[in-house]
């Protein structure tokens, strides 16, 4: 049957490149009518043979294709699994698994599905495929070492099944994943001799070669590779997305290379590479006129998205932010006190919406926090700091805690002030600046 069909498929597929003298399914709406003939023929094959697993599996792909949606391709397999399950061998019952799991995308069904397909020695390789890929997706949202050892795993048994490109390169991501960098090498360039010129595989080479110390050979590679869409190639994975290029060649210290790339990307507006590693280099390269023009238009940018953002969610009522001005004007002498004590803020404010923070820090002037970090990390930077503010969660109860600690113990609430600020520093990634002090505080509370 499965010959039949893919002949039929054939025929629909060369009468449509015939007539339109472009690829099958590249336009939906060309394509439907094709699409529904297809549809149509099985329909008539699944009349005569009701329970061929080829005639299915086809027309649930067909209806995918003709955008049904996932819950009708997954009704329409497990409804004809739940019907012939009992004449159903293992090998069929896998691959129905099999294209079941690939619609629930990395779901945890999807796994449910693809292990039972696993359990019953499924022969396809896109049942070990599916399981690389779903250990790899849990890998990339984790970073946890065993699934990218279960994913190299599931990659190298698919890739020992069938060496097309994608399970070879699926493969060959893994090792790298896994720093083993001289082994995916070799498979990249092995592919790259079948696919000749194709970008994705010389960018994954220079990455490699980078990580080998191998400069010169990286930078031929990466010099061949050009952002955007594949010529050669129509995939997706194939689409070469700016930063990927940027970020060899900050790896391999190429600062002039690296900015031509980012300076292009910022002035398209599609920069999307780390801000931190591009302020880096502006500032190495001396280039602080740009630096300062780029750090005030983002910040200005972001400024207005958080005030806007303030606005509208700040508050979950106008009671609310009366009540907020009011207890700001209150306890203002022991706001401004408290300003007095930590020195390096420039305000102390009351405020809502940290939820069960008691605290957090702000900033007021030009210069982010995540700024401040950038340029303590440049030589001769570390002078430049973040006009910092300190917020105390109205809701908290330490907020009533250092309200009635000013009223009655003066010195107690000098050593609660240092206390939280510390903690809303460690909160903002900011270093302590007197861990001691602040230990010896902490005791000295505990203590009495």
């Amino acid at each position: 049957m499965l010959d039949e069909i893919k002949n039929y498929w054939y025929c629909l597929k060369t009468e449509y490149e015939n007539k339109y003298n472009t690829p099958f399914l590249r336009d939906f709406e060309k394509s439907k009518k094709y699409l529904e003939k297809m549809k149509n023929y099985l329909l008539e094959r699944q009349e005569e043979y009701p329970s061929d697993v080829d005639v299915i599996c086809t027309l649930a792909s067909v209806q995918l294709e003709l955008r049904c949606g996932d819950s009708n391709y997954i009704e329409l397999l497990e409804s004809f699994l739940n019907r012939f399950s009992d004449t159903l061998d293992d090998s069929e019952k896998a691959r129905i698994y099999t294209n079941i799991a690939f619609c629930n995308d990395y779901s945890k069904l999807a796994l449910e599905y693809l292990m039972r397909a696993e359990e019953l020695k499924s022969p396809f390789a896109e049942t070990y495929a599916g399981l690389g890929l779903y250990y790899f997706a849990e890998y990339e949202f984790c970073r946890d070492e065993k699934n990218i050892l279960l994913s190299k795993k599931y990659f190298e048994i698919a890739r020992d099944m069938d060496e097309s490109y994608e399970y070879s390169f699926n493969y060959a991501v893994s090792l790298y994943e896994l720093k083993k960098y001289e082994n995916a090498k070799k498979i990249f360039l092995d592919l790259l001799r079948k696919y000749p010129n194709r970008m994705r595989l010389m960018l994954c080479i220079a990455y490699c070669e980078a990580y080998l110390g191998n400069k010169e050979k990286a930078i031929y590679y990466l010099q061949q590779v050009k952002d955007g869409q594949d010529d050669n190639y129509s995939l997706d994975t194939d689409v070469i997305e700016g930063y990927e290029i940027f970020d060899v060649y900050y790896m391999l210290d190429e600062y002039d290379k690296f900015l031509t790339y980012c300076n292009e990307a910022v002035e398209c507006n599609c920069y999307t590479a780390d801000w931190e590693q591009y302020y880096y280099v502006l500032w190495q390269k001396n280039e602080k006129k740009k630096f300062a023009e780029l750090e005030e238009k983002n910040r200005s940018y972001f400024e207005k998205m958080i005030a806007e953002a303030i606005s509208d969610d700040y508050y979950d009522s106008e009671e609310e932010k009366k009540e907020l001005e009011e207890i700001n004007t209150k306890e203002k002498d022991m706001l401004e006190h408290m300003k007095e004590v930590l020195k390096d803020v420039s305000d102390v404010v009351f405020t809502t919406g940290l939820n069960d923070s008691p605290v957090c820090i702000t900033t007021k002037g030009d210069i982010s926090i995540e700024m401040q970090k950038v340029f303590a990390a440049m030589p001769n930077g570390s002078y430049l700091k973040a006009e910092m503010q300190l917020e105390i969660n109205k809701n908290h109860p330490i907020s009533s805690k250092l309200i009635k600690l000013y009223k009655e113990d003066k010195e107690l609430f000098d050593k609660y002030t240092k206390i939280i600020y510390s903690e809303a520093r460690t909160i903002a990634g900011l270093p302590v600046e007197n861990p001691v002090e602040i230990t010896k505080l902490i005791v000295d509370i505990i203590s009495k």
